[in-house]
């Protein structure tokens, strides 16, 4: 199996038949999709069920779990691909060839340990193309979103990697770091690989910002000093954001002329 796109979700009906249909449209076929239901009460488990019956590269399974990375990590034990994806209920991939178009890219580059590339993201009705930064802007926060991530479980399971559950809203930072330290083999592509929806600025930034300390004194290994001014800057880069999100977008982000490939 090639890639294991694994997908977390908890009473989102709409969100999850999006997701799962950018997934069966793909033209390389040669993946599962692994489905972590948190024990939805919204018609998601028959749905699901009945789909995995007609589908057998869909494979579900559902029970209470200690939140998203923990079914994260859930759907880490039961995949069985060389990729991991983690592509959550409501995400979707760009177009129909994303998985051909990494497929390609990773035998030109003799299958490497980890893949990125741009996002498409759904602001106020309007789309825009965002561009991954380089890896090695780790240090000041998720250089790309992680659904337009593609991890080597060959990496994460000698290793033994998991997502935190220490940390509620970071911990895929965490786990990126970390598996970035495991991989010598990085591939950067330019073209977008996920669309997400944005759901407007978390009333829990400031705990992710707290996280975020420390993750850099501990893995980093950063003075207090050095974090405490990365945590100034990205509580005014936040600030900025929720007064003036025009001005932040058009710094951030390129407005998408297109639309979603199907």
């Amino acid at each position: 199996m090639r890639f294991s796109i694994i997908t977390v979700t908890l009473n989102n009906l709409e969100g999850l038949i999006r997701t799962i249909k950018s997934v069966s449209i793909q033209s390389f076929r040669d993946f599962q999709l692994m489905v972590i239901d948190g024990g939805s009460v919204d018609g998601s488990v028959p749905w699901l069920i009945e789909l995995a019956n007609k589908n057998k590269y869909i494979n579900v399974v559902s029970g209470s779990d200690e939140g998203l990375y923990d079914a994260m990590n859930k759907g880490i034990r039961l995949s069985t691909g060389e990729y991991f994806i983690f592509l959550n209920s409501g995400d979707s991939f760009f177009s129909s060839d994303s998985l051909e178009r990494i497929q390609a890219a990773a035998l030109e580059r003799e299958n490497p340990h980890f893949i990125f590339g741009d996002t498409i993201e759904l602001i106020d009705g309007h789309l825009f193309y965002k561009k991954a930064r380089s890896q090695k802007f780790v240090l000041y926060g998720m250089f790309a979103h992680h659904q337009s991530m593609v991890y080597s479980s060959d990496i994460i399971k000698k290793n033994s990697l998991t997502f935190n559950l220490l940390y509620s809203l970071a911990a895929d930072w965490d786990f990126t770091i970390r598996f970035l330290n495991l991989s010598g083999n990085i591939l950067r592509l330019h073209f977008p690989i996920s669309v997400f929806v944005a759901g407007g600025i978390s009333s829990n930034y400031f705990l992710g910002l707290q996280e975020q300390f420390k993750i850099r004194k501990s893995v980093f290994k950063l003075s207090s000093f050095s974090c405490g001014v990365f945590f100034i800057f990205h509580f005014l880069l936040n600030f900025i954001r929720s007064v003036l999100p025009s001005i932040y977008n058009l710094f951030r982000f390129k407005e998408f002329a297109g639309q979603q490939n199907e």
